[in-house]
């Protein structure tokens, strides 16, 4: 387990810089102001992002660089090869802003291609590169500033006692819980002096809960009171209005006995006028016989017109056959005077005999005794037309009457009807009048019948003036029962909301006791605790200071080469001061003040690589100038009994003295401003 190669870009006096580093003692030599420490701020900035006493990428960045970066290969204690690489760059245009960047490779074998472990580019956290570091090197970082790298100058500090290795040690374990036991009984313990007010409240809350209690059970009998009360009320309610319904019944017999009475009054009177109007129709018998008389005139009429319209056609076609005979005869008399006129015929050219002329007086004759017989013809039928004219009038006034008379008849049998259906509807007003006035009986017994319809009418209105009364009494106490539900419900609903309060506020209560009951247990036991961690912590202080002065002893007498000059080392488990016993005194002082400088320096080297070993394995250690202040001759022994030890796998150690000959030694040289290993350009 140790660091293989460190390259710096940018860091401190570096510009580019590669140191290569075997396993065992390495010692990293150089003048005063080199840059042999930047090494190891260089180890620790990659591991931890800053090295130091605070010193940041800010302070370990080349001045006028833009950034700073190391590379860091080393062997962890689970043998795996790890390269870390970390930088911090400043953004474009930044003067005092750097931005971080790690990448962690890892990988099992060194002939196995290596891989990806952690990355900020992939969104890996500072704390997840810090466990890895952890785990690799098998310590902290407060292990690290007191074991691994032990810097210039401060390595005999831990000779005052060092508080903090109860960290490092797994003390500071047991003391935090210790303490948080302790703390939490005192917690425990002081709440648990609210139990006497709390159980107070308690029985303050269970009076209230009585009294709410009775208050409840008091309005369930007011309720019940009232339930009942609605009860009777309703009852009543429903009475009312099945009465009311009663009467509404009374109110259409009536309603129907008037109809009644109006329909039979209606029923006599249309029964009157139909009597009177069939009486002044008159007799049915004689409206038939004349009709019948009508009847027989019409007959005779038509009869009469018959023959004489046969007359009148008979002399129309005389008149025509003697129109005919009058045209042969004039034309014959015409011709024969045309013909008397000549000597000659014009057809044939014959004389004319004397016989034709002597024809036309007896055609002229014959002519005249014919215009007489027209002339008589032309009179009869005259004659026949004017009795022809008047038998039309007799017939159309036999028409007239016989209509008139079939009118009478047919009015005087629909008066008769109607006479007949006002027989009906009277004896059916009658029946009707006689069933209301039974069914307005079934209302009101004692009445005749004039006075029950006003008797009746009177009785409903009394009743229903009643009912009514009542009615609106009881919707008032129906109003007045509303308010005192609501109010009970209100009451009642208050009354829950106080017990529910009281039951949560007692089941609060009642679990702030419990608790507070338990808590007090708790802290008896938990004081308890609290001794028995204090105890674990006086065994691991008592087993952890013995052996690290035990092994401190015998790396101290290594280092000197001398076991004659202390008796014993002792560490004070308290506060880790370191004692010793000098054969010389005899007696046990702090080492801090009963030794020199040259002492104190091995006992503190001692004690810190004996710290190394009780929290090892550990992958290398870092040693800061560790002989100075020594003289030559000690310094030299120290750095070969220091090669000797075998405290880690790797020490690498700065000297700025000459190592001669010495094996496996880095050298630092300073060029002007800049430094870089020796051969390097």
């Amino acid at each position: 387990m140790s660091v293989t190669r460190i390259r710096l870009r940018d860091f401190r006096r570096y510009q580019q810089a590669t140191f290569d580093f075997e396993p065992g003692t390495v010692f990293v030599e150089g003048e005063n102001n080199a840059g042999k420490t930047s090494l190891f701020l260089a180890i620790e900035y990659a591991l931890f992002g800053n090295a130091g006493s605070g010193l940041g990428p800010h302070e370990l960045m080349r001045p006028g660089a833009k950034g700073v970066g190391v590379e860091l290969h080393f062997t962890g204690r689970d043998a795996r090869l790890y390269r870390l690489q970390r930088v911090h760059l400043r953004p474009p245009k930044s003067r005092t802003r750097v931005v971080g960047h790690f990448t962690l490779w890892v990988c099992d074998d060194a002939e196995e291609a290596e891989r990806y472990l952690l990355s900020s580019d992939f969104e890996d956290l500072e704390t997840d590169l810090a466990l890895a570091v952890k785990q690799a090197l098998g310590v902290t970082r407060r292990g690290w500033d007191l074991a691994m790298h032990l810097r210039q100058g401060q390595i005999p500090q831990v000779l005052h006692g060092a508080p903090e290795l109860d960290r490092v040690l797994g003390v500071s374990a047991s003391v935090f819980v210790e303490e948080e036991l302790r703390s939490m009984a005192l917690e425990q313990e002081k709440a648990s002096a609210e139990l006497p007010a709390l159980q107070a409240t308690l029985a303050r809350i269970e009076a209230e809960r009585v009294e709410l209690q009775e208050r409840a059970e008091r309005l369930t009998a007011e309720a019940r009171t009232q339930t009942e009360a609605d009860d009777g009320a309703s009852t009543r309610a429903a009475q009312i209005t099945e009465a009311l319904r009663g009467l509404r019944a009374a109110g259409v017999a009536a309603d129907a006995l008037q109809a009644a009475e109006r329909r039979l009054a209606s029923a006599l009177e249309a029964h009157t006028a139909a009597a009177e109007a069939l009486a002044a129709s008159g007799e049915r018998d004689d409206l038939q016989q004349a009709v019948r008389t009508t009847e027989q005139r019409l007959t005779t009429l038509a009869a009469a017109r018959s023959t004489h319209q046969e007359h009148a056609a008979e002399h129309a076609a005389t008149l025509r056959q003697l129109a005919r005979e009058q045209g042969d005869l004039e034309g014959q008399l015409k011709r024969q005077r045309e013909i008397g006129a000549l000597d000659v015929c014009d057809r044939c050219g014959q004389p004319i005999a004397e016989g034709v002329r002597d024809q036309i007086p007896q055609l002229e004759a014959a002519l005249a005794e014919h215009a007489l017989r027209v002339a008589e013809t032309e009179q009869a039928k005259a004659a026949a037309q004017e009795q022809l004219t008047a038998l039309a009038e007799g017939h159309a006034e036999a028409r007239l009457a016989l209509a008139d008379a079939e009118r009478a008849l047919t009015a005087h049998d629909q008066t008769e009807a109607t006479a007949q259906r006002a027989h009906r509807a009277l004896d059916e007003a009658r029946a009707t009048l006689d069933d209301a006035r039974a069914a307005a009986r079934d209302h009101l017994q004692e009445a005749d019948d004039d006075t029950l319809l006003a008797s009746l009418r009177r009785s409903l209105a009394e009743q229903r003036d009643q009912l009514v009364a009542e009615q609106g009494a009881l919707r008032a106490a129906e109003t007045h029962a509303a308010e005192q539900r609501r109010r009970l419900q209100r009451e009642v609903a208050e009354v829950e909301r106080a017990q529910a309060r009281l039951a949560k506020e007692s089941a609060d209560v009642s679990a702030r006791c419990s608790a507070l009951q338990t808590g007090a247990a708790r802290a008896t036991k938990l004081r308890v605790l609290a001794k028995a961690f204090k105890q674990v912590q006086e065994d691991l202080r008592e087993q952890a200071t013995r052996d690290l002065a035990t092994r401190t002893h015998a790396i101290h007498t290594h280092l000197t080469g001398d076991d004659r000059e202390l008796r014993s080392v002792d560490v004070d488990p308290k506060r880790y001061v370191v004692h010793v016993t000098p054969r010389d005194i005899g007696r046990r002082v702090p080492a801090a003040h009963a030794q020199g400088g040259g002492h104190r320096l091995l006992l503190g080297l001692a004690t810190r690589l004996a710290l190394a070993e009780h929290l090892g394995p550990v992958p290398f250690v870092l040693l800061d100038e560790p002989t100075y202040g020594l003289d030559a001759a000690r310094r030299a022994a120290l750095l070969k009994r220091i090669s000797s030890l075998r405290v880690a796998e790797q020490l690498l150690l700065i000297t700025h003295h000459d190592l001669g000959d010495a094996e496996r030694v880095v050298r630092v040289v300073r060029d002007g401003d800049l430094s870089h290993p020796q051969g390097a350009p």
